[in-house]
């Protein structure tokens, strides 16, 4: 089957009255010509777009960026025939919707509801999970932009964003914790269950930072973009309760990715903008945006977070509509964490029917929806390898080893803190070395005299000009043996 029409370059359709008509012969051979051009290509990935045409000029160097990348970029019209875009084996289908699916573009689909409808007036779930069905696609998303002005604002960010150095903010996941107010049970279970899937879940090597109540008000601005901002609350579908609906738009703190584990935020296809479209139109908002559509419960909650933390650890880079993808995948199942398997026999105490659990599970990978770019990676970093020991002590030098395959600014980080906390300082000692030629290196990073036994975490980056490499392994601080074995003299 041939791939749809392309309309937005010259010639692209045979029935524009402006372009010349083309024999028939030469159509022909034209279609053979491509079809073999794409049997060839390097593509490993195909982007299918259905964009009203009003709005694909606005599209063009965005376009062009991710076709330079690798991908296959194809423009279908919103209400096209779901035919699917021909790929080889192996070869990912990602879906893009442009438009609200109300004002313009495709329309999200709806699908019934059995848990979610106890607790909300709606009957069914917005999702655009449907149209993917569709489709056939790997993954989907949607940019929620109805003119051509916000749309090349928007995708403007986004090539300046691909374009930016990598820097050591595309390591942060910023937690904001709002208010509970389920019932004193329910908010200490979610209060419990949220810590305890931070301190298991999130990616070792990343800086996480936590601030909760009055401390999410702070106007410390941000220094440099990059990284995950995740909401953990209440929210409704135009605002975020405790957060000034002026500040909205910028409390993401520069981060290119934005989770909002909220009821109702993501819904774009209800009347006005929600938080995620406000965010995501805003010049220092997130470039995408993963939302509810519906009311959502701590226990589904729980499950999708959990499972797109593990995405975020992931080893290699990933767009974070795979991100997303995988997560829903892997939360409909029982999972094969133990953390997140944990969170089953409480479910009770997180508001949840036991017997419903699975139900549960499927809507809320059903609700929450990608706004942006899907293409985006999430973790712009690569993996770096390196050996040490698995104590120090106070007051001592640990070596660190390793191999450097670039000359580059070495930066190694002991962190007594899992958490920066509500914007207060981290306990940590590090030291800077320059690597001058590729090959191996042996440094040292001290813990500080003052610092009391206990765990703490090393992280270890190379950036050069081929972006920045991260590690990170766990060390535990112990009291110092002459310490330990002085003799105590009692008078």
């Amino acid at each position: 089957m041939l791939a749809p029409i392309d309309r937005d370059r010259p010639g692209g359709s045979p029935y524009d009255p402006r372009m010349p008509r083309t024999p028939p012969s030469l159509r022909l051979l034209a279609a053979l010509a491509g079809l073999l051009i794409y049997a060839e290509s390097g593509w490993t990935e195909t982007v299918l777009v259905v964009c009203p045409p009003e709005l694909r000029p606005a599209m063009s160097d965005w376009r062009r960026l991710r076709e330079q990348a690798g991908r296959r970029v194809t423009f279908v019209d919103p209400g096209s025939p779901p035919d699917r875009v021909p790929r080889r084996k192996g070869e990912r289908l990602v879906l893009l919707l442009v438009g609200d699916g109300a004002l313009a573009g495709e329309a999200t689909g709806k699908m019934p509801a059995r848990i979610i409808r106890r607790y909300g007036p709606e009957s069914t779930i917005a999702t655009d999970q449907t149209v993917r069905s569709q489709y056939g696609a790997d993954c989907v998303a949607r940019l929620p932009f109805n003119d051509p002005g916000s749309l090349s604002r928007y995708l403007a960010r986004v090539i300046r964003r691909e374009e930016r150095p990598i820097n050591w903010s595309d390591t942060r996941v910023q937690i904001a914790a709002g208010i509970g107010g389920f019932s004193p049970m329910i908010d200490a279970a979610i209060e419990g269950s949220a810590r305890r899937l931070l301190e298991g879940l999130a990616p070792l090597d990343a800086e996480v930072s936590l601030r909760r109540g009055e401390a999410l008000g702070s106007d410390e601005p941000y220094t440099t973009p990059g990284g995950v901002w995740v909401w953990l609350g209440h929210g409704l579908r135009n605002r975020l309760p405790s957060v000034p609906s002026a500040r909205v738009t910028e409390i993401s703190r520069g981060a290119d990715v934005a989770v909002l584990v909220a009821c109702y935020a993501g819904d774009f296809a209800a009347p006005g903008r929600c938080v995620a479209e406000q965010m995501l139109d805003s010049p220092e908002g997130p470039l995408a945006v993963i939302a509810s559509t519906r009311v959502s419960m701590p226990y589904g909650n729980a499950r999708l977070a959990g499972e797109l933390l593990r995405g975020l650890g992931a080893p290699s880079a990933l767009p974070v509509g795979e991100v997303l993808s995988v997560a829903r995948r892997r939360s409909l199942a029982e999972s094969d964490s133990p953390l997140l398997a944990s969170l089953d026999p409480i479910a009770r105490l997180l508001g949840a029917d036991p017997g419903m659990l699975a139900v549960e599970r499927q809507e809320h990978a059903a609700m929450y929806v990608l706004l942006g770019d899907p293409l985006l990676d999430v973790r712009r970093t690569t993996p770096h390898s390196f050996t040490l020991s698995d104590t120090t002590s106070p007051g001592s030098e640990l070596i660190v080893e390793g191999w450097a395959d670039s000359p580059g600014e070495l930066r190694v980080e002991l962190n007594r803190d899992r958490f920066i906390l509500d914007g207060g300082e981290r306990r940590s000692a590090s030291s800077i070395w320059m690597i001058d030629a590729p090959g191996e290196y042996r440094v040292t990073v001290k813990a500080p005299v003052e610092w009391r036994p206990g765990g703490a975490t090393v992280r270890v980056g190379l950036r050069s000009d081929k972006g920045l490499a991260v590690g990170a392994a766990t060390v535990r601080i112990e009291k110092p043996l002459a310490v330990a074995e002085r003799p105590v003299v009692v008078k």
